[in-house]
This record gives C-alpha cells, sequence and structure tokens, in this order.
C-alpha cells in the first residue's frame, strides 16, 4: 500500500509510452527494488462506487466482462479488507505470450477521495504452481479509483502493474503485450459500466 502511495505521489515523474483514441494513457515508471512499472489512467463516465463495486470488491465475477482474465478465486479472507486470491490472466500478444497465474494478496482501503486495492504475489498452500500455467509473481501494484470532487458521476480509474511473467520472453514483447492488455481491459471496463449506468 505505502509503494502504490508512492507511485501515485509522483505523478509528474511517470514516463509516457502510449494513448489510445479512447484517451487511456500508458505510463511506465521504475520503483526501487521491483523496476519496470506499468501504469494505466482511464477516464470514466459512471460513479466511483460503481468501479469499485466491479473491480475491487468482486473480482471474481471479473471473468464475466473481462476477456484479459481467464479466472480469479478468492483462496482466504483473511479479514474484511485483505484477501489471498488466485488469479489467471488470459494469453496475449496473439498467444505467444501463454496464460500466466498468480496468488496475490491484496489489502482493500476505503479513503474519502479514493478506493485503493493494493497487492503483491504470495504463496498459498491451496494453490502450489502448477504444470498448466507459467507461474508470474507481482510486485507491488493495483487499482485505485479516485473520486471528482465536483461530479460523482465520473470517475479516474489506475491500474499499477508490476509483473514478472517469468518464462523466456524478450522483454520488448512483454513491453508491447502489457500495454495492450491493459487497454484491452479499460475497453471492457468502460462497456460494463456503460452497461451497468444504462440499467434501470
Amino acid at each position: 500500500m505505502e509503494v502504490v502511495d508512492q507511485i501515485l505521489a509522483q505523478e509528474e515523474n511517470w514516463k509516457f509510452e502510449k494513448n489510445n483514441d479512447f484517451g487511456d494513457v500508458v505510463y511506465t515508471f521504475e520503483i526501487p527494488f521491483h523496476g519496470k512499472t506499468f501504469i494505466l489512467k482511464a477516464f470514466l463516465q459512471c460513479s466511483p462506487e460503481t468501479v469499485y463495486q466491479e473491480v475491487i470488491l468482486q473480482p471474481e465475477k471479473m471473468i464475466l466482462w473481462n476477456r484479459t482474465v481467464a479466472a480469479c478465486q478468492i483462496l482466504q479472507r483473511i479479514e474484511d479488507n485483505t484477501i489471498v486470491s488466485y488469479d489467471v490472466a488470459a494469453g496475449a500478444a496473439g498467444g505467444v505470450v501463454s496464460p500466466r497465474d498468480f496468488v496475490n494478496v491484496r489489502r482493500i482501503e476505503r479513503r474519502r477521495d479514493r478506493y485503493v486495492s493494493s497487492g503483491i504475489s504470495t504463496t498459498h498452500s491451496l494453490k502450489p504452481p502448477l504444470s498448466k500455467y507459467v507461474r508470474g509473481e507481482n510486485g507491488p501494484g493495483g487499482f485505485i479509483v479516485l473520486k471528482c470532487p465536483s461530479n460523482a458521476k465520473v470517475c479516474t480509474f489506475i491500474w499499477i502493474l508490476n509483473t514478472d511473467l517469468k518464462g523466456r520472453l524478450p522483454r520488448y514483447l512483454i513491453h508491447q503485450s502489457l500495454a495492450a492488455t491493459m487497454f484491452e481491459f479499460a475497453f471492457h471496463l468502460r462497456q460494463r459500466v456503460a452497461e451497468l449506468c444504462s440499467r434501470p
């Protein structure tokens, strides 16, 4: 959580990587001891609570609308705001990057101006590494939903991703696939909130 807060506090030092037609932007930032971190920033036309519910509170339901996630299971609830989850990221880069699985510990905080879910890789007896997937490893990262002080119906979504996909992949390919995955996540999230906001 501290590392996530430090990254958010240094936004002026984020390095622009690429943007898309929706106005989403991917940045990178070097963190001491953890290396290159990817940051997605997206502006969404919905309440911050909607995004908080969909992305942070119900990660196991994300597979219903997010094609970048193949599985998500909560392995253990340590207490109300701390969980251990098992996640499988779908393959990327047109199949060149095979699906990866991760075991993460996540902590959720509700603050006055934002919702934060921060996490890092861990191990859990219920999910030892399988031969079926390459076990990836996440450094500190997470999801942040920033409230807009002047408009309760819009919010900014930030995804901080520090990951080691393991396996023998060229670095440039990993970087390309991570940025593409982030844009794809934002696309599915935008579709999902539009659908939720249009319901009576």
